[in-house]
């Protein structure tokens, strides 16, 4: 006779290898969509007829580059794999399950006859790790103080990918925005500008090509999606999606805890990944021929994302300041606070604010990659030399008011033979680096600058915006 027994209803818990093979194909899937993007700069860098990234002042940029993406890659997958770590640790404590105490050693993962088993598929059924980590990102407004930046600087990352990606011709731009996504926005920024820099500009400037129509589509719908290479979007067609999105955005803390949190969620990606094929997507009619509708369609397009990142910041930085404000959180009986100043209450909620990733590594994960974006975006527009004009103009209540020199334009006279006409050439040229270096110390401190006042959404837009708008 069959007797229950009490280890029955866990075995399917006994092996791991189902949870191990999920998570290897996961990493597989990964790494191939990161090597196919690899591959592809290395192919543009050797194959390309000007090979400009062989000349010393641009490979200091790829070296520099390279440096950063490497490190953005490696510090977002460390503490990636320590979120799922203290996941684990929490789950296993609230069941009474031993805890290894590493790899290797007693105690450990592989420690021989002294180690500890671990329950990878079991913790993958029973703990939602994710909708946890999801739920303390959103939960409380200091924290969402650095998740809206990550969003908004999402949604700015797609629009630069579907503006200079499909007027460059760039292949594989789904694969940056999934790298984006799963890893991290900084690492697939960096391998943007890569496949940027190692481009030839006389490249960049005769392919403005709009990618083909997929295959499989009908032939009534092709008439309908082939475009010339003159062929921009209306700026109406970004703007409608980033406004839903920006709703989205708003509304996201205020549906924790809802069954509208995934839904609104859903709505953000399907629309945020819709922006990125909007050139190929939209019919001849949802845009203009006209050469130069590019640079006013894009220009308005990076305003009105400037303007929404701007109201967003602000409003969320002024609700955590609130929220965060000693006196609501202390008796109001209390001698010492009572008696201190605004700027001693919003300095002290702004230490709350900024320690917040410190309540969970989740947290940590996104407040790196804002970190680390915002180094590669300083670095971009220095060694870009983006013109600050155009990075104003991006900007609302800036460009209007404001006329900064363009330091790149110099006059040159034409000298004479000889030693005077030699001194000439020296001391214009030397000016030149002057107006070089000088402007690039403007645009770098006026990226930081809108980074520390209105957030990394509206750093990325300003920089984005320049980049675009500066490369004919």
């Amino acid at each position: 006779m069959w007797k229950p027994s009490l280890t029955s209803g866990a075995s399917k818990y006994q092996s791991n290898t189902k949870a191990f093979l999920s998570i290897f194909c996961v990493v597989l899937f990964e790494i191939t969509v990161i090597a196919l993007i690899v591959l592809t700069i290395a192919r543009q860098a050797l194959h390309s007829k000007a090979k400009r990234w062989r000349t010393p002042h641009n490979k200091k940029h790829i070296q520099i580059l390279l440096f950063l993406t490497t490190l953005s890659f490696v510090v977002q997958v460390y503490y990636a794999v320590q979120t799922e770590e203290f996941s684990y640790k929490i789950w296993a404590l609230e069941r009474g399950i031993t805890i290894p105490s590493g790899l290797f050693g007693h105690g450990g993962v592989f420690g021989g006859i002294n180690s500890v088993k671990i329950h990878v598929q079991r913790w993958l059924d029973e703990s939602m790790w994710a909708e946890d980590a999801r739920t303390v990102v959103l939960s409380q407004s200091k924290r969402y103080w650095w998740t809206q930046q990550h969003y908004l600087g999402m949604i700015a990352f797609t629009v630069l990918l579907s503006i200079e990606g499909h007027r460059h011709n760039i292949p594989y731009l789904w694969a940056y925005l999934f790298i984006a996504r799963t890893t991290s926005i900084s690492f697939a920024q960096n391998l943007f500008f890569l496949y940027l820099l190692v481009t030839p500009a006389q490249s960049r400037s005769t392919s403005l090509l709009i990618p083909s129509p997929p295959p499989f589509l009908p032939l009534s719908w092709k008439r309908y999606l082939v475009k010339p290479p003159t062929w921009t979007p209306y700026a109406s067609a970004y703007i409608i999606p980033l406004s839903l999105m920006s709703i989205g955005v708003f509304l996201l803390p205020l549906a924790v805890h809802t069954p509208e949190l995934n839904k609104i969620e859903g709505t953000i990606a399907l629309l945020n990944t819709s922006i990125l094929f909007l050139p190929t997507i939209l019919p001849l009619r949802f845009g203009t021929k006209s050469p130069s509708a590019y640079h006013k369609s894009s220009g308005t397009v990076i305003r009105s994302l400037s303007i929404l990142s701007l109201f967003l910041h602000l409003k969320q930085t002024f609700v955590a300041l609130a929220d965060n404000d000693p006196g609501a959180l202390v008796p109001h009986h209390s001698i010492w606070l009572g008696n201190r100043s605004p700027l001693e209450h919003s300095s002290s909620a702004l230490s709350r604010i900024l320690l917040a990733p410190r309540d969970h590594p989740a947290l940590v994960v996104i407040s790196w990659d804002i970190i680390l974006s915002t180094i590669s975006l300083f670095v971009w527009v220095v060694i870009r030399n983006v013109d600050v004009q155009k990075v104003l103009i991006c900007v609302p209540g800036l460009g209007q008011n404001i006329t900064v020199p363009d330091a790149n334009k110099t006059s040159r006279k034409p000298g004479r033979r000889g030693t005077g006409s030699k001194r000439k050439s020296d001391s214009s040229q030397a000016s030149l680096v002057d107006g070089d270096t000088e402007n690039e110390l403007e645009v770098g401190a006026l990226a930081l600058g809108l980074g520390f006042a209105g957030g990394y959404g509206l750093m990325a837009a300003g920089v984005y915006g320049g980049e675009i708008t500066s490369r004919g």
